[in-house]
């Protein structure tokens, strides 16, 4: 666990320090694995199928056995490290659909997230409120997919330098 978050945060600030991100207030992240998804749930508050949570420089995750099983180790940390990249750096001031977009980006969670995409496409305010509410697993996927839809045209638009900067200004 410790050498992949270790793998996203040196990634995560070579992109930041790349779009011209000053990352010296970053300080470190504190990562918890619980021993149980029960315990996980019942420390965060989110369902089982959610595979950790973040806030502020604290990620907490699953079992680690529960990541390896369903493939998703090194993918949740990196998506957890943008949330503490853009929650600690960007003072949390990104749009969700712009945060998830992004995390689910650097993480590499496209092809995951292609099997939930909608057959319409949202705009970035349903997509905001649609995250703020998400109740299921499908939900969110879907939710996602569109959110990392948007970050990948904004990035081919503008460039992924662009898209960081924009986040950390929020939005």
């Amino acid at each position: 666990m410790l050498s992949a978050l270790e793998g996203a945060r040196r990634d995560v600030l070579g992109r930041l320090e790349g779009a011209g991100v000053n990352t010296a207030g970053l300080g470190t992240t504190e990562l918890y694995v619980h021993e149980t998804t029960g315990d996980f749930t019942a420390s965060t508050g989110q369902p089982a199928w959610v595979a950790a949570s973040t806030v502020g420089r604290r990620i907490e995750s699953q079992p680690t056995g529960v990541l390896r099983r369903r493939g998703v180790l090194s993918s949740t940390l990196r998506h957890e490290f943008v949330h503490v990249a853009l929650e600690t750096l960007g003072r949390g001031r990104a749009p969700l659909w712009l945060l998830e977009g992004l995390a689910a980006h650097v993480a590499g969670e496209g092809a995951m997230l292609a099997r939930s995409a909608g057959k319409h496409r949202l705009s970035v305010e349903e997509i905001e409120r649609g995250l703020a509410l998400a109740a299921t697993s499908h939900e969110t996927r879907a939710l996602y997919a569109a959110a990392l839809s948007e970050v990948v045209a904004l990035i081919r638009r503008e460039g992924e330098a662009a898209v960081w900067r924009r986040a950390m200004r929020g939005g």
